[in-house]
């Protein structure tokens, strides 16, 4: 198939358009109906409350994946196949699916009964052709996952069985469906893999032996969200173009984006009057100043001003002037690389690496300049436009040695980074460039001993959520769901200031005394519970709440008779309140309403 061909252009954007269509299928069975303690729910429980967490997010942040749960081992059936139930179709999850999805989380008792276990042993050769039919015929053109989560290690009753499971798995994964096992221990004894799940793992995982890495027990549901997170595939490319080594040397190339700043949703217009809300689509038109008539688009030209006059340009000539030849990147030299400064960065690297669609050869030669790059300790400096009609600019070429770890789940692998640099017309001056005051020579001593003590010994962006980002869209799900405005905001960004006091409180205390007496100033003097993010108020007021629930019960339930009980709930936090619940043995999983009410439903019943 030719890149070039324009059928190849729209197919392949129409595959890799970075949808994502998740299938949930959930074995129900006895055992999966079991509590795991006294104070985690059963196993298809949290399966759905995994579900129900997963679809709320992604309405939000990616409103076109569509996601599905289908049960299987049920009594009852939904559609044509026996012992089957889908619990929430494989479609967009709007707000309505969702809610529908959140009763089974917080009243599961009430819907137990619909999902009484089948007496006989359910066909998982039948479940994973449901999950290729509804693939097929819902999300053929999206990136296709599938989470099956079971604790029957021993699916396949002969032989035959087995066979027609592996076929089913072989189909899957013909269809680009990712299958991702969550293998929980059933109450008798550990989940054995090798009975049937290690040849089938070794399926759809392209022949390679995963059985080692693929862990198990009921741990694995508390870490499905990150685990999905981290199944992230890479996007179509940002650009194909050839890179020109010399003259008649030439290699293709792809680009990749492999950081960029996540932001908020942008906010819609939409119809409120219907009997739905629906987007409302905003178009312009041109209309004449004079006239007041619309301006068809041959009747209007762009223009630039230029003298106080304004230069007019048909559409041939604007093509012309921004055209500086086809899409490349092509060498000019090299420099070392201690000659590229933090300050030449203007944007974020794009990451390249070879293919070989038109031209062979080209991984040989780009692993040949990769090494190169690196042994010589060079980068290299090339011309670079990545799409037709787009800016030319230059380029530092830097190759990376060693893949380096961003979290646990991602890593940048070892290849070559473009850097855009700056040209001439980038460099701004400052409106001044006053000469710095000068120091007492005792001051930079003190300094250093403060820059040592708040040393850190290593910056992971993985570990770090953008907090503004985290919290518009958790008050957004709270709102599209009808759910309770969260309250508790933890930034984990904030420095630890206690911390900070104790190892170079007295550093900067003096630092702030030798600067203040070489200026004639007063120094301010910093109460040393103000250097915490907890006002001495708001702390007070926390510990006299947490010292009211150290109580006995008969003093809380005095509290509930006089009104103050609840109040003071409300003032708690998510993990206070669970660990209240905790020390009495009751229920500790849900909302922070629903938290209060199993709180304050156990005094009742005192």
């Amino acid at each position: 198939m030719d890149p070039e061909d324009p059928s190849y252009v729209e197919d392949f954007e129409s595959v890799y358009t970075g949808r994502n269509a998740i299938l949930f299928v959930v074995e129900v069975s006895p055992s999966m109906l079991e509590p795991v303690d006294e104070f985690t729910p059963c196993s298809l429980q949290m399966a759905l409350i995994c579900a129900y967490q997963l679809a709320a997010q992604r309405v939000i942040t990616n409103p076109n994946d569509v996601m599905g749960v289908l049960l299987y081992g049920t009594e009852s059936s939904t559609g044509r196949f026996e012992n089957q139930q889908i619990l929430l179709d494989l479609d967009p999850p709007d707000a309505e699916r969702l809610k529908s999805l959140q009763t089974y989380e917080k009243e599961f008792d009430s819907y137990k009964k619909n999902f009484k276990p089948c007496s006989s042993q359910i066909s998982l050769s039948s479940v994973l052709y449901h999950a290729s039919v509804l693939f097929t015929t819902k999300a053929q053109k999206y990136e296709k996952r599938l989470f099956l989560i079971t604790d029957n290690d021993h699916p396949a009753w002969n032989e035959t069985e087995k066979g027609i499971i592996l076929q089913r798995a072989q189909d899957l994964k013909d269809l680009d469906v990712q299958v991702n096992p969550i293998f929980l221990d059933p109450p008798t004894h550990s989940f054995r893999m090798n009975i049937f799940y290690s040849d089938f793992l070794y399926i759809v995982y392209n022949h390679q032996d995963v059985s080692n890495l693929v862990s198990r027990g009921q741990s694995q549901l508390q870490n499905m969200l990150n685990m999905i997170t981290a199944l992230q595939k890479p996007k179509r490319a940002h650009f194909h173009l050839e890179m020109d080594l010399g003259k008649n040397v030439r290699i293709e190339i792809q680009g990749y984006i492999l950081l960029k700043r996540l932001e908020s949703v942008k906010t819609s217009w939409v119809y409120a009057k219907g009997e739905r809300l629906a987007i409302a689509i905003p178009q312009s038109k041109q209309v004449s100043f004079d006239t007041k008539k619309e301006l068809k688009r041959s009747d209007i030209k762009r223009s630039f001003t230029y003298g106080g006059s304004s230069v007019v340009f048909d559409p041939e000539d604007l093509d012309e002037i921004r055209s500086f030849g086809p899409p490349v990147l092509r060498i000019i030299g090299f420099r070392d690389a201690s000659t590229l400064k933090p300050w030449h960065s203007l944007k974020p690297a794009v990451f390249i690496r070879p293919i070989e669609n038109k031209i062979r050869g080209g991984g040989a030669v780009f692993a040949a300049l990769h090494k190169k790059l690196l042994h010589s300790n060079k980068i290299g400096i090339a011309w670079f436009i990545a799409r037709p009609n787009s800016n030319p600019c230059f380029v530092a070429m830097i190759p990376t040695g060693t893949s380096t770890h961003i979290r646990k789940d991602f890593e940048l692998p070892v290849g070559i980074f473009l850097l855009q640099l700056p040209s001439a017309d980038d460099i701004r001056s400052l409106p001044g460039n006053p000469n710095p005051n000068s120091l007492p020579p005792n001051s930079i001593e003190t300094m250093q001993n403060v820059l040592r003590g708040m040393e850190l010994r290593a910056y992971e962006p993985g570990r770090y959520n953008n907090p503004s980002l985290q919290w518009h869209y958790k008050v957004l799900q709270a709102l599209a769901l009808d759910d309770e405005i969260p309250t508790d905001f933890v930034d984990t960004t904030l420095p630890k200031y206690r911390a900070i006091q104790k190892r170079v409180g007295d550093h900067i205390r003096e630092f702030n005394e030798i600067i203040s007496s070489s200026n004639n100033i007063v120094p301010i003097k910093h109460d040393e519970d103000e250097m915490d993010s907890v006002t001495p108020l708001k702390r007070k007021r926390e510990e006299s709440i947490e010292q009211s629930f150290a109580l006995d019960d008969s003093q809380l339930k005095s509290m509930h008779e006089t009104g103050s009980l609840e109040k003071d709930l409300k003032t708690l936090k998510v993990p206070q309140l669970k660990s209240i619940l905790r020390d009495r043995s009751l229920r500790s999983t849900g909302k922070k309403a629903d938290l209060i009410t199993n709180l304050v439903a156990y005094i009742e019943r005192l």
